[in-house]
């Protein structure tokens, strides 16, 4: 019930888009699946995530906002630089071995866009 809980109140937000929206409600069902509770844990969070759900972000058109995510929390200091790197890194040969590369190249947005 709580998934379903916080899933309604995240598309109740007005002020950021669907993407934004999805990748929310990713995060927060990772996080609660695990039960992480430390900023000490968020390396070992986003290895997982990435496992899981990395082909999701890709396929889903959420790469950016997973990056702007890795920034948020490097920002708030809650990751370090190191980990940032070692997250897209992880996600870039996750794309790779799994031939995703090709989805966010620019000849494929901008035929989604013509």
């Amino acid at each position: 019930w709580l998934q379903l809980k916080t899933s309604k109140m995240i598309d109740d937000f007005t002020d950021v888009n669907e993407g934004e929206k999805e990748f929310m409600k990713m995060w927060n069902h990772h996080v609660q699946k695990y039960t992480f509770v430390g900023d000490c844990q968020m390396p070992q969070a986003l290895k997982i995530f990435i496992e899981e759900r990395g082909q999701a972000i890709v396929q889903n058109d959420l790469f950016r906002n997973f990056i702007l995510h890795l920034v948020n929390l490097f920002e708030f200091g809650i990751i370090g630089p190191a980990h940032v790197f070692t997250a897209l890194t992880k996600l870039q040969t996750l794309m790779r071995a799994r031939g995703l590369h090709h989805d966010l190249c620019w000849t494929g947005l901008r035929k989604r866009f013509l």
